[in-house]
């Protein structure tokens, strides 16, 4: 049974792999989908996929605040009041403090993967409490939980071997977003993997 009917959802980032999924998920379980990326042309297939009854664009630079106005005043009137807002979108920078890049792209990503987040709840929050309640789901990459001391962790190296698919996230997030999750809140969904565990022991013979 479609867990998302007459609820409509947000999602930034939705121009990558992983935001067209999600989207496509949310859509499966018949969500009404605000796809919110940088520009329209991005997203363009996916629209005319889904189509204008079940999906609309909203231009959303999530670092700006008017543009999230905009894209919760889009959902409105659209498909009425926010029920899921996906902090999906994005920005990193591989390296060690010594070696990043010069401060400006150091700021370019907290304000995306921090400021962003931060004014896309601030926006949509009173339009959830308008509907009654609702869900919020920040993506966030097992850096944000535990440090590594190398920069590129090997894949072959953790208990599953293997880059997730975009399935594998795309049914997570629903399944948190939804009603079958409505007891946990403030919590922490991690699907990694096992990299977080370290690298598998070699086995010995």
């Amino acid at each position: 049974m479609p867990r998302f009917t007459e609820k409509t959802v947000i999602i930034t980032g939705a121009a990558g792999t992983m935001g067209v999924g999600m989207v496509r998920r949310f859509a499966a379980e018949d969500a009404r989908a605000v796809i919110g990326a940088r520009q329209r042309e991005q997203v363009a297939d996916l629209l005319d996929e889904l189509g204008g009854d079940r999906a609309v664009f909203a231009r959303l630079d999530v670092t700006t605040e008017q543009d999230w106005t905009a894209a919760v005043a889009t959902a409105e009137a659209a498909f009425g009041p926010v029920s899921v807002l996906v902090n999906n979108a994005a920005r990193a920078i591989v390296g060690t403090t010594m070696s990043l890049p010069p401060p400006d792209d150091f700021r370019e990503v907290i304000d995306t993967n921090l400021v962003g987040t931060f004014l896309g709840t601030r926006a949509a929050v009173p339009s959830m409490r308008r509907r009654g309640g609702g869900s919020i789901v920040n993506i966030n990459s097992t850096a944000g939980i535990g440090a590594t001391g190398e920069l590129i962790v090997g894949i072959d190296d953790q208990p599953t071997p293997r880059l997730a698919g975009v399935d594998e996230i795309g049914s997570l997030v629903p399944f948190v977003a939804s009603d079958d999750a409505g007891y946990s809140t403030g919590a922490e969904f991690v699907a990694d993997g096992g990299s977080l565990l370290g690298p598998v022991p070699a086995t010995k013979l």
